[in-house]
């Protein structure tokens, strides 16, 4: 009986150091899998970012969220890969595009089939000047830091990009730096595919998030800062708020809000 007690209690232990192997082995595959990314976009290899992804894969960006393949390809093989490399699958002259995954943190759930993973991104970008189609949209030269929380999932057997959510913390150009930094100027989304062809499937709910901070009282130039866009992007915002409401200013969009939603804690 002490044998077989014994030897149960090996094959325990094997069967949990392989298991406990199979994590590392599943948490460097998640590492890889990012690295990847960060490597493709850098040099402007957008099918194969797409490839990355889970067959039902979701990104958000910009405002929008794209999902499966067909909303993937759309943004990187359609309006990214028009925007950086005119249309070419692959590094174009005098792109700058270093896409820094760093200081990962995976977590592998228990049965090895989904993760999550947080990565800090930082990225140098710029176009040398003696580049021809300069983006008109893009700083010459400029640095830029977020995170990225997401979802892996395996499929096949192979680890893939489930959900995609980077969230860009600040943007600078390079020789001003971040001390003079300004919040992030870009264009959000405000259509979707296919009124919009280069179109998210769906709109992220920017535009509550908003009403809640107006209904805490929050200035247009507080929420810029809590949510690190612009003052311009939070007028244009509120400017639909209004319309969508049929309020005739902030303070009746404010007590609209605060009767159709329940508190919630302020935002640290």
């Amino acid at each position: 009986m002490a044998d077989q007690d014994a030897v149960q209690a090996l094959m325990d232990e094997v069967a949990d150091l392989k298991h406990r192997l199979g994590v590392m082995e599943d948490i460097q595959a998640v590492r890889t899998l990012q690295f990847k990314y960060g490597y493709y976009m850098d040099k402007g290899l957008y099918e194969e970012v797409v490839d990355l992804f889970a067959e039902d894969g979701v990104l958000h960006f910009m405002g929008g969220i794209f999902r499966g393949k067909a909303g993937l390809s759309r943004l990187y093989c359609g309006r990214l890969r028009n925007g950086f490399t005119h249309g070419n699958n692959g590094p174009v002259y005098g792109l700058l595009a270093e896409h820094l995954q760093l200081q990962d943190i995976v977590d592998i759930a228990p049965d090895r089939q989904s993760a999550k993973g947080r990565f800090r991104a930082f990225m140098q970008g710029g176009s040398h000047v003696t580049k021809t189609n300069i983006s008109e949209r893009l700083p010459l030269q400029w640095w830029e830091a977020g995170v990225y929380e997401n979802s892996y999932v395996k499929e096949g057997g192979v680890w893939k990009i489930a959900v995609l959510d980077y969230h860009m913390f600040w943007q600078a150009d390079y020789e001003a730096g971040w001390a003079h930094s300004k919040p992030y100027q870009g264009h959000f989304f405000e259509k979707t595919y296919p009124d919009d062809p280069g179109g998210p499937d769906e709109l992220t709910d920017r535009e509550r998030e908003i009403l809640e901070h107006v209904a805490d009282g929050d200035s247009n130039k507080e929420i810029a800062a809590r949510l690190q866009i612009s003052e311009k992007t939070v007028k244009h915002h509120m400017t639909n708020i209004l319309q969508k409401l049929q309020a005739r200013n902030r303070v009746e969009a404010a007590l609209i809000a605060r009767a159709q939603s329940s508190p919630r804690p302020p935002t640290p």
